[in-house]
Formats: structure tokens, C-alpha cells, sequence
């Protein structure tokens, strides 16, 4: 649908300009400039009428999980996304550099104005390194190797003392003196800073899915963002960024690099460059307020889209399952239609005609899929009516027999329904409730190598043969000759993680031999196109080598080296009282929890030897009682080492600390507006600010 959408719109779009050219040539570039900024028609159809969190998913919807570029196709990338009017790289970070493409990448580099590398500007530390983000073209821009490294990960902020610079102070290090952090911060330039704030925005929307994950602190300080999908940043840092994007509008390099981007590498694009406004009705002044791309006053159905795919997942057989959707449509002109076809009676609806006033304030339809038959059960729900253009949207489901948790209902802000289906046999049911916890250190990268610079890399040791004159792969071994690489010494006195992306010559089915301390340690059968390796790599000493051998006539090309720490590690915290048996019944209330936070359950059958279920994951709601809701003053929380920091305190209260399970872990007296802690515990914390009964400040803290 993607391709078809683009050759549509540039066809379109390649024609308008030919014939304008041959009309007014001013008209034309004008215009070119104005259609330019502008997304495909439709594209951000379902995202209308909704704001806040629901128009953050709605976006979600629409650009996450791109298809993303190879990481080395990044740097071919750039010469198309990141290229100045003079040829030369476009550096975000240093404004004294004049990079050629390809000649300057690095590599090694001692100073501002040695070479060109990769800069995450969204830390890929804080995703673990995770995959599509780390080579989502929208966050990785071109810039000065030195000046990148000297930002590491640390959060983007506004510096008050700066303690190191790039350049004309193009770039700043230094403690942040923006309202609510104090921790080391980099601060980019003004010139760019709208343009990180909207990448931002971006990376939290197209990966709203995945972070529950990230990082909220490092070893640096803390990060931009917080372990929800919404709001997605710390407090502090949604008034920075959006302060930024206002000071800094949308500039034509970023929409030009919005539309290479999107016609040429990811098919998605950055919604807050097409419509800066969004990040107002997200985060800003205008929250709360229905977002629309248009003025138009026609009749338009903003959800489900014409054209979609509504995928109910794994269903029962011969059970029946509600799903809800929510239709919405704007300036209608009467009712609408709903009708079902091609669903041999395994779908079916309650209404067939949904009101004016209803559609246009949301109406939750209730669909039924009772399947017949095992396999995939499809159906077209049609919407018609209204003044709308017809809408038809695939239904599909795949009906099981095995046994399947199901969805949770009854959500509230402290409680939830587990449901589950029929398991042939079964005497009862065991339950788990449980949430997750994290231990262990941050991984630590020791050595990581792109083979992008000719020859072998400094520090690394060749034996036989090898070559990498194209700078873009070391080749190891000939026809006659084998062929090797060892790194530098490394500290390999704790437990690694090693990742090698290689790929065998055409024709040689080659095997890649690692070995550590000249003791082989792994045979790795290769194929002919780039893949990751993983080789988990036990204790050795602290003065280790690492080395890559390939035999004569088995030739092999290595892409990537990533040596690095084992990460933490993930544990399931199950909540008091669970695992528990819940008797001989499909669904079973589950209380006792706190508000806006995730839980997961699964369900194990009884006397029948059938296997767990699948995970289902659950989100309690916002709390709605008065006796819960109060302004709650915004917390500041950081760590420094094993001491956890906590400022915006009222003096003569108490500041507490629990666990996600709700057991205290610690509580202080407050005598003055910050106080410092040691905290030695690993895992997710509330941290509530108490007086006189009342619930002053919350913040939720992860301490690795």
C-alpha cells in the first residue's frame, strides 16, 4: 500500500511541476517548496479529532516501527539526508567542520575536526541498543566524532556553568540550569535545538510500544524521558523540548530531510515536521483540544480507517469474543451504516446504523467473532452513509483451540478482570499477577568496530590475509591463504556479550572461528548475506585478546564488531498472595493495585496438563476519586552513584519510598526542600512526599 501511495503522489507531484515550468518559473519553485512540506494525502487521517495520549498512539499507529536502514547504510544515507549546499557534510554539532562523505568518516579521532561519525542523538544506551531504533534514520544525524563522544549519553539540557565547549561554544557541557534538573547536561545549538525537540517527540511516539524498557537514569544522570508511553518525558523535560520547538520552527532542512527519509529509506515520516502543532495538542497549550490537519468542513470518518486491517489476534474456537472499536467521524450530514460480508457467520455486530451525534462524539461498536472453523477467519466491515466516501476495513482473527488469557475488562484505577477461555479437562485455574524488576549494572560497551576506515583498525593485530581497501568490510583470508584479525588487549574479567555481523564470500559456505587467549572458542557457519552472530562469552582476565580466523578458500567478510558488558537482568515480581488458584472459573477480579501503572497475568490450567498462557499486559487508569486527585508538586529525583536525590520538597513532611508491590522501603523526615538518600535497592520505586495525610509530590524512579 506504501509504494502504491508513493508512486501516486510523486507521479503526481513530478507532473505538476513540468507543467508549471513551463508556465512560471517562479510560481513553480514556490510552490515546489510549499508542496514539499505537506504529507501524502490521508496519511494522518486517523489521527483527527484526538489529542493527548490518545492522538500520541493514534500517530504511533501510523509511523511506529519503521522499516528501518542497515546501520552501515546510514553513512550512504547521509549523503542524501545530511548534505550541505556546497557538497559537504551537514554537522549538527560543530559549525568550524568541513567533511567530504566517505573520505572523513570515522575512524579514530583526537580532536574536533578529525572525522564524521554516527551521533545517535537520542542515546541508543537508553534503548539498550535495540533494534529498529538504533538505525532509525529521524534520530541519527552527521556529526564531529570528538564532539559526539564528549556528549555520551546525557540527557539534552540548558547549561548554566559550562565546562567544556565545542568550537565557538557551538556545543555546550556543562550543569543545567533549566527549571527542575541540576545533573550534566549537552546542550546542542540554538540553530538546532526545534530540530532535536521534534525528534524527540518522534522517538516517543514511533516507539510508544517499547518504552516501558528504557532508561530513565544513567550513569551519567538522568535521561529526557520517563518508563510510561505517556507522557514519555520527565516533567523538565517537556517544557525544555517544548520550549525549544516554539523557539525553533520547523526549518526547510528538515522538511526536506522528512521527504528523503520517507520516499527513500523508512516509508514513515516525523508527524511534529508535518504539523507542528501536534506537539501543543500531546504535551503543550492545547491539550485537551481535538487535533485536525484540515478546516474542511466535509463529512470525513477519522477511525477505523478506510483501508485498514483489524487484526483480533488469536481467537477461541467456537467461543464467542467481543472486541471494541471506536468509530469517529466528523461533520456528518446524517447516520451511518454498518454492515459485515464475507464472515461465514464468525463475525457479527450489535447495530447497523450508528447516529449522527454518537459517531461524532465516538461510538464503541461491539464486534463478536464466534468462529466455526479453526484457521484464519476474515471479514470486511463496511461504513457507509453520513456524506462520508465509503469505508471498508479488513477484519481478520485467527481461531484456536488452544487454550488462550484473554484480554483484561472492569479496568480501573486499582483493580482489573483477568479472563481466560475454556481448557478441555481442566479441574481449575492458577493466576499470576506480576510485574517486572530490573538487576544487575548498565551494559558497558568495551570495543565496538565498524571497519569503515582502510586498513586494519589501530591497537587490532592481522595475520595472513586480509583487506578492507573499500573501507566498508574486513575480508579475511584468499584462495591460498588464511586470514585473522585480533583486537587489542581487553578487559574480559567479567561476563560478555560479543555480536559480530559477518557474511561468507559467494560460494564458500565459510566458517568464522573465534578464539580468546588463542584458545578457539566458537565456529560460527556463515551465509551469504550480513547477519548478527551472538557468542556469550564467560569470565577471562583482564588483559584478554579476541581473535577472528578464517580458513584459505573460506573466505568471509566481518561488518561489525560489538564487544560489550552483559546487561541487566529481568525478573517477574509477582504480587502478594500470586501465583494463586482461582477455582473452577473463566475470569477472576483482581484488586488491590496502583493507579496508572502496568501489570501483566498469565493462566496455567489444572489437571490437564495443558501449558501456560501468553502474556497479557494491563495499564490501571489515572485515579478519579477526590480523595486521590490533588496538584501534585513536581518531584525531581536523580541518582549520583548509590545516593538518590530528591528536591521540590515541603519542609515538615515525610518522604517515602515503595516498591512497585506497594511495600515500603524507606521513609525520612523532610527538613529542607531537597534531601539525599543512599539507596543501594535495584528495581522500579514510587517515591511519594506526605503531610497531614495528604499526598503532596509523586514520582516514579528505576534504579539500575
Amino acid at each position: 500500500m506504501k509504494s502504491q501511495t508513493f508512486f501516486v503522489t510523486l507521479s503526481a507531484y513530478i507532473f505538476k511541476i513540468i507543467i508549471m515550468r513551463k508556465i512560471f518559473l517562479f510560481v513553480t519553485i514556490f510552490l515546489g517548496v510549499q508542496l514539499l512540506a505537506q504529507a501524502p494525502d490521508g496519511y494522518y487521517t486517523s489521527a483527527e479529532g484526538k489529542s493527548g495520549a490518545a492522538l500520541k498512539t493514534a500517530l504511533y499507529e501510523i509511523v511506529g516501527v519503521p522499516s528501518v536502514t542497515s546501520y552501515d547504510g546510514l553513512w550512504v544515507a547521509f549523503k542524501k539526508t545530511d548534505v550541505r549546499t556546497d557538497g559537504k557534510v551537514w554537522d549538527i554539532y560543530s559549525n568550524t567542520t568541513n567533511y567530504v562523505f566517505g573520505t572523513d568518516q570515522c575512524g579514530n579521532y583526537t580532536k574536533e575536526g578529525d572525522c564524521y561519525n554516527r551521533e545517535h542523538s537520542f542515546p541508543k544506551s537508553w534503548f539498550n541498543d535495540g533494534k529498529p531504533m538504533c538505525s532509525d534514520l529521524y534520530q541519527l544525524y552527521p556529526s564531529d566524532g570528538y564532539v559526539n563522544n564528549r556528549r555520551g549519553n546525557l540527557a539534552f539540557g540548558e547549561v548554566g556553568s559550562i565546562s567544556w565547549s565545542s568550537n565557538n561554544q557551538f556545543s555546550k557541557l556543562g550543569s543545567c540550569n533549566f527549571p527542575g534538573y541540576s545533573g550534566t547536561v549537552f546542550e546542542p545549538n540554538d540553530t538546532y535545538k526545534g530540530d532535536l525537540a521534534r525528534t524527540y517527540f518522534y522517538m516517543v511516539t514511533a516507539y510508544e510500544n517499547q518504552q516501558k524498557n528504557w532508561k530513565t537514569s544513567t550513569e551519567s544522570g538522568l535521561t529526557n524521558i520517563n518508563a510510561t508511553s505517556f507522557p514519555a518525558f520527565n516533567n523538565w523535560s517537556i517544557e525544555l523540548l517544548l520550549k525549544w520547538h516554539r523557539q525553533d520552527p520547523v526549518s526547510q532542512k528538515e522538511i526536506d530531510r522528512n521527504n528523503d527519509v520517507y520516499y527513500g529509506y523508512q516509508s514513515n515520516r516525523n508527524p511534529f515536521i508535518d504539523y507542528p502543532e501536534l506537539a501543543e495538542h500531546i504535551w503543550g497549550n492545547k491539550k485537551g483540544i481535538a487535533w485536525s490537519a484540515t478546516a474542511t468542513n466535509d463529512p470525513a470518518l477519522l477511525n477505523p480507517r478506510h483501508g485498514s486491517t483489524i487484526d483480533f489476534g488469536d481467537v477461541p474456537y467456537q467461543q464467542s469474543t467481543e472486541y471494541t472499536i471506536e468509530v469517529k467521524a466528523i461533520n456528518l450530514t446524517g447516520d451511518l451504516n454498518v454492515s459485515l460480508s464475507g464472515y461465514n457467520l464468525s463475525y457479527s455486530k450489535e447495530v447497523n446504523n450508528i447516529s449522527k451525534t454518537d459517531a461524532e462524539n465516538g461510538y464503541q461498536l461491539v464486534l463478536r467473532v464466534n468462529p466455526i472453523n479453526l484457521g484464519v477467519q476474515n471479514a470486511t466491515l463496511s461504513i457507509t452513509g453520513g456524506g462520508i466516501s465509503d469505508s471498508h476495513i479488513q477484519l481478520t482473527a485467527n481461531s484456536t483451540s488452544q487454550f488462550l488469557a484473554l484480554p483484561a475488562t472492569d479496568i480501573g484505577s486499582e483493580s482489573f478482570t483477568a479472563n481466560w477461555t475454556l481448557s478441555e479437562g481442566a479441574l481449575s485455574y492458577n493466576l499470576n499477577v506480576y510485574t517486572y524488576s530490573y538487576s544487575g549494572t548498565e551494559s558497558r560497551v568495551i570495543l565496538e568496530e565498524d571497519f569503515n576506515t582502510k586498513g586494519v583498525p589501530e591497537g587490532w593485530i592481522k595475520t595472513g590475509y586480509t583487506d578492507n581497501v573499500e573501507a566498508n568490510s574486513i575480508r579475511l583470508a584468499s584462495g591460498s591463504s588464511n586470514g585473522g584479525i585480533t583486537t587489542p588487549e581487553l578487559d574480559l574479567s567479567e561476563p560478555t556479550t560479543l555480536k559480530i555481523v559477518a557474511k561468507s564470500w559467494d560460494g564458500d559456505n565459510s566458517d568464522m572461528y573465534v578464539s580468546v587467549d588463542d584458545t578457539q572458542f566458537s565456529t560460527l557457519t556463515l551465509t551469504n548475506s550480513f547477519e548478527e552472530y551472538v557468542i556469550e562469552l564467560p569470565a577471562f582476565t583482564s588483559t584478554s585478546t579476541i581473535t577472528i580466523l578464517a580458513n584459505k578458500g573460506k573466505r568471509l567478510y566481518v561488518d561489525n564488531f560489538l564487544l560489550a558488558t552483559e546487561g541487566e537482568a529481568q525478573t517477574i515480581e509477582s504480587l502478594p498472595s500470586y501465583p494463586k488458584n482461582v477455582g473452577n472459573v473463566l475470569s477472576y477480579e483482581v484488586t488491590g493495585l496502583m493507579s496508572d501503572s502496568i501489570y501483566y497475568y498469565t493462566v496455567t490450567p489444572q489437571g490437564n496438563g495443558a501449558a501456560v498462557s501468553s502474556e497479557i499486559e494491563v495499564k490501571t487508569l489515572l485515579p478519579t476519586s477526590t480523595k486521590e486527585v490533588y496538584e501534585l508538586s513536581d518531584l525531581v529525583a536523580y541518582f549520583v552513584g548509590t545516593t538518590l536525590y530528591v528536591s521540590n520538597l515541603e519542609l515538615g513532611s515525610v518522604l517515602s519510598v515503595y516498591s512497585v508491590l506497594g511495600n515500603k522501603v524507606t521513609e525520612m523526615s523532610v527538613t529542607s526542600e531537597q534531601v539525599s538518600l543512599p539507596f543501594n535497592y535495584k528495581g522500579i520505586f514510587i517515591i511519594q512526599n506526605v503531610k497531614n495525610n495528604r499526598i503532596l509530590g509523586a514520582q516514579k524512579i528505576v534504579s539500575h
